[in-house]
């Protein structure tokens, strides 16, 4: 009796692993289903790439663009400012009272 149930023991391993019409037919139907699925999904995945490196780039071109648009309105400003600043007269005097001090202190260090 022990060696009868090691023998249907051996018989459904081996029915197991046996290869049947349903099992070879699952196989194909698997690789030819996997195949079509691979190559769409290669496909996806460069065409998002695609549109996210063109995103990515066109964002970055716009960001620099308007950051320059900024730089340029900062020192136009800055210069109008300057422009404004200088033909002020309580400037002039107070630049001209400056010059008018440093020449007296080189003259004083001169004498020294």
């Amino acid at each position: 009796m022990i060696d009868k149930d090691k023998n249907s023991n051996n018989g459904n391993k081996k029915n197991i692993f046996k290869r049947g019409l349903g099992r070879t037919l699952l196989f194909w139907f698997l690789v030819l289903s996997i195949i079509p699925m691979t190559a769409v999904s290669i496909i996806s995945y460069q065409n998002a790439y695609r549109v996210l490196y063109n995103d990515a780039e066109n964002v970055l071109k716009s960001m620099s663009t308007i950051k320059a648009e900024y730089i340029h309105s900062y020192f136009s400003r800055m210069l109008t400012d300057l422009r404004q600043q200088s033909e002020m007269q309580p400037n002039i005097k107070l630049m001209e009272g400056l010059r008018r001090n440093l020449r007296k202190a080189i003259n004083l260090l001169k004498i020294l």
